[in-house]
């Protein structure tokens, strides 16, 4: 796995903004966040998971009621990419979060606020 979300501070205090489905396995997850390489500006950020296996997702118009304080999580595990809200040490907990992806692969895309 090549991305890492350091570099957005793991998410802390940005906007998610949507989830959609692209394929019955494959789906993006867009946020609005703070980009340490752009100096701390604001972008958007699109996470594409393919091959998932597993989710527990939102309905768009709740959202904007998760409090992404303490940011998000991405692990990799037995080649399977996780990832979460909230802040996780371990795999398998990845599942406790209110909002969660296990994949075989994400694709990251930073485009304009």
């Amino acid at each position: 796995m090549s991305i890492d979300l350091t570099r957005f501070e793991n998410l802390k205090d940005a906007e998610f903004l949507s989830i959609s489905m692209q394929t019955p396995t494959s789906l993006k997850l867009t946020f609005h966040t703070q980009d340490s390489a752009k100096e701390f500006d604001w972008i958007t950020l699109e996470l594409t998971f393919e091959g998932v296996s597993d989710a527990k997702l939102l309905e768009d118009n709740k959202l904007h009621l998760l409090n992404l304080e303490d940011g998000a999580t991405l692990l990799e595990q037995n080649k399977q990419v996780g990832f979460a809200i909230g802040s996780y040490k371990r795999f398998e907990a990845l599942k406790d979060s209110v909002c969660y992806v296990i994949a075989s692969s994400i694709k990251m895309a930073i485009k304009a606020f």
